[in-house]
């Protein structure tokens, strides 16, 4: 079906890096080292709470209704507010700030990300466009070990736009030196990369590892990646 494209363009978190998994390992910490127990609270009730946040959170940062700093100062503020064990915005900056010291760190990848990959290199270019932090996701890119595979690392602050804005398709095409009837996006977000690419004039594949989507039509759906193959 895309077997003609050139240029594909990964976003990285839930897609390639297992943000699930990665951010699990770093809550936990989180959660012994300042003591959450202390509120009465079960990790997997505060983490199951915090990633229903996080996700809505980031979804209403697609949509351009809040901004990064919202998300920063808010997600932890609002799980513990919500489980009962309330939070002031100093504190909750203060576990946001351990999050993001610890979780580029992290090295778990989805499913069969490697494997992918190597089918994948030698006849494509393959690049990362993503709405996270440059140094940041170079990071993950670095210590979870597929930093090799990708020619542009394409960000948010590096485009000064984030998905699904169409400015930063076009810096990715433009600084890929791409074409967009050449080029393919594959991320989870209906929303930031499926949307955004179908506006920006590029095809688009759903990786929904979760299914907790419905199939947009025209658009395959993928729930592992080595179901990309089949596509390409």
């Amino acid at each position: 079906m895309f077997k003609h494209k050139k240029h594909l363009f990964f976003d990285l978190d839930h897609t390639l890096w297992d943000f699930e998994t990665n951010a699990k390992e770093c809550l936990l910490e989180i959660f012994e080292h300042h003591s959450f127990h202390n509120f009465g609270l079960e990790f997997e009730t505060f983490f199951n709470c915090f990633s229903q946040i996080n996700r809505e959170l980031w979804t209403q940062l697609e949509q351009n209704k809040i901004t990064h700093d919202t998300i920063r100062l808010q997600r932890f503020k609002m799980t513990l507010d919500q489980l009962g064990a309330e939070s002031d915005l100093t504190q909750s900056e203060e576990y946001n700030q351990h999050f993001l010291d610890l979780l580029p760190n992290k090295k778990g990848l989805i499913e069969n990300c490697v494997e992918v990959l190597d089918q994948l290199k030698n006849n494509y270019h393959l690049h990362i466009l993503s709405n996270g932090y440059h140094e940041i996701q170079l990071k993950k890119l670095k210590n979870s070990g597929i930093d090799h595979y990708f020619g542009e690392i394409i960000t948010n602050d590096r485009a000064g736009a984030r998905k699904p804005d169409r400015a930063i398709f076009d810096f990715a095409i433009t600084t890929a030196k791409a074409k967009k009837e050449d080029a393919l996006m594959i991320g989870d977000s209906l929303d930031a990369d499926i949307d955004g690419a179908e506006k920006a004039g590029m095809n688009a594949i759903h990786f929904d590892e979760y299914d907790r989507h419905k199939a947009k039509p025209g658009v395959p759906k993928i729930k592992q990646l080595t179901e990309l193959l089949h596509y390409l």
